[in-house]
């Protein structure tokens, strides 16, 4: 009996503790990289999972196994919420790559991508949503052959449902301090932010 009790409460508490630990890793500086949200959804599996594999070890008794399955799902809960979290910026970050791949088809083939700044953030406004900036430092050719090219080109479409409806349109910057770059993009907003929690 003393070992059921040990290995039906040991293993689901070890589990528990990596959770909570690992989501209070995943909320650090700017709610932490979504790695640690990723972690905690795979300790909450375990918690989850453990914690049912376990409950023959504990009792027989069908009270004990409701309490411990509800704990089980308690604590599972901010594995859980943190899986939310993940899903919504996976979805996000999915969103930000098709809009930018827009632009990158629109840039004639002798331009030449030095760097590229894509953001899913607060970046317009006072938050609660999301902002979705692509913008590309490109080189090769001078703002007036750019212009050129991309007259005529296919409109944007917006990075997800429910924007502003409003036309997009793409910056040409000339780059301070960098001859021969340019800066090409735009910002679409704004979104509602859901869950992402870059957008609050």
């Amino acid at each position: 009996m003393a070992t059921r009790l040990l290995l039906g409460g040991t293993i689901p508490a070890i589990a528990v503790v990596m959770g909570w630990g690992l989501v209070a890793a995943g909320i650090g500086p700017r709610f932490g990289p979504p790695l640690a949200f990723f972690t905690a959804i795979v300790a909450a599996s375990v918690i989850g999972l453990t914690g049912l594999w376990t409950l023959p070890l504990v009792s027989r008794s069908r009270a004990t196994r409701i309490v411990i399955v509800s704990l089980v799902v308690v604590l599972s809960l901010p594995g859980l919420l943190a899986s939310a979290v993940v899903s919504c910026q996976f979805a996000n970050n999915l969103r930000l790559n098709r809009f930018a791949n827009q632009i990158r088809a629109l840039l004639p083939t002798d331009a030449v991508i030095e760097k590229a700044d894509l953001r899913v953030s607060v970046i317009t406004g006072n938050g609660d949503h999301c902002d979705f900036q692509a913008y590309f430092l490109v080189s090769g050719l001078t703002k007036t052959q750019l212009l050129q090219q991309l007259e005529g080109g296919s409109p944007l479409k917006p990075a997800m449902p429910g924007g502003t409806g409003q036309l997009l349109s793409l910056e040409v910057l000339e780059v301070p301090g960098a001859p021969g770059r340019l800066r090409i993009g735009t910002i679409d907003s704004p979104y509602p932010a859901g869950l992402d929690l870059r957008c609050t």
